[in-house]
């Protein structure tokens, strides 16, 4: 679930970067095991590599993650949403 959205829109020049919010669900063997409200922002990515690695098996090592598209002039949907989480 999206929460907000003010992330600058791309090929613009903004003050401040923005930030989303989304309601995240972790679901393991098909049940939920913990849902949370995150920010993504500048000064939360050490806190958001921090929990979505509680659910990184032992043997990978969780690098970065990357939400897209990139923010646009045109209103989104739900299902146009997606985080990739980088693994090593």
């Amino acid at each position: 679930k999206i929460i907000s959205d003010s992330r600058c829109p791309e090929g613009t020049n903004c003050i401040w970067a923005g930030e989303i919010v989304m309601e995240l669900s972790v679901l393991q063997n098909k049940e939920i095991k913990e849902t949370l409200e995150v920010t993504f922002s500048q000064n939360t990515k050490d806190e958001n590599l921090a929990w979505f690695g509680k659910y990184i098996p032992n043997n990978k090592k969780l690098i970065k993650y990357k939400i897209s598209p990139s923010k646009t002039e045109k209103q989104l949907e739900l299902k146009d949403y997606k985080i990739q989480l980088i693994l090593e």
